[in-house]
């Protein structure tokens, strides 16, 4: 899988769950770190806690890691055409980072690998369905990738409500019209998927937030 999105969708946090949920049944999963762009949400900050759950980290070495020059770990051609590996690719934000893995959008169509928008409509630019349209045509035309659908995934961190949640669903459902392609998930926090009521026919992933704020921690 490949996850797209601008910045502040929250696509991070989108990969890190699927990769989890992946592990929960089947072995050899892991999460490549492909955001070349942002340095404050990485998943190789979290890699230890990841590998309790059975994720493998892909990402730069830890020496290398706040260096600001773009570096593709050697492992990436192999995990894509590997047969035993799953692999999630948290894909760098806007179509800068996404043009990061058009090198290997061939390799990743051959793989059978399925690419996804996470959309956050509290973000600039991602506010309107058709917004949300144009935003992911951009990003898929920076891949190289055909978009199989979207995840709804709006917040505002802390100060998200259900109510939040549900008028994000409803504006990208508008773009999944305009697209031609499902929303094939609502995220939101743990807290809040507890007592949800979901809309008949939405597949709700409740999300376990790992990244810490570097400002908070």
């Amino acid at each position: 899988m490949v996850i797209l999105g601008v910045g502040g969708s929250g696509k991070t946090e989108i990969a890190l769950n699927l990769a989890a949920a992946w592990a929960s049944a089947l072995d050899g999963v892991h999460v490549v770190d492909f955001d070349l762009v942002t340095p404050y949400f990485r998943t190789q900050d979290v890699r230890e806690a990841l590998a309790c759950t059975g994720v493998e980290v892909i990402a730069p070495p830890l020496s290398r890691g706040h260096i600001d020059v773009p570096f593709i770990p050697p492992e990436v051609p192999h995990i894509i055409t590997r047969e035993t590996a799953r692999a999630v690719f948290d894909v760098g934000g806007d179509e800068v980072g996404a043009t990061t893995i058009r090198q290997f959008a061939g390799a990743l169509r051959a793989a059978g690998a399925r690419a996804y928008v996470v959309v956050n409509t509290r973000r600039p630019g991602t506010a309107g369905g058709n917004a949300i349209a144009d935003s992911t045509r951009r990003l898929a035309a920076a891949a190289g990738l055909d978009i199989a659908g979207l995840i709804a995934n709006t917040h505002l961190r802390d100060e998200t409500t259900w109510d939040i949640c549900l008028q994000g669903l409803r504006v990208t459902e508008d773009a999944s019209e305009a697209l031609g392609v499902p929303v094939v998930l609502l995220a939101c926090a743990e807290k809040l998927a507890a007592e949800a009521v979901v809309p008949e026919g939405t597949a709700l992933m409740p999300l376990r937030l790992n990244i810490v704020l570097p400002w908070v921690a």
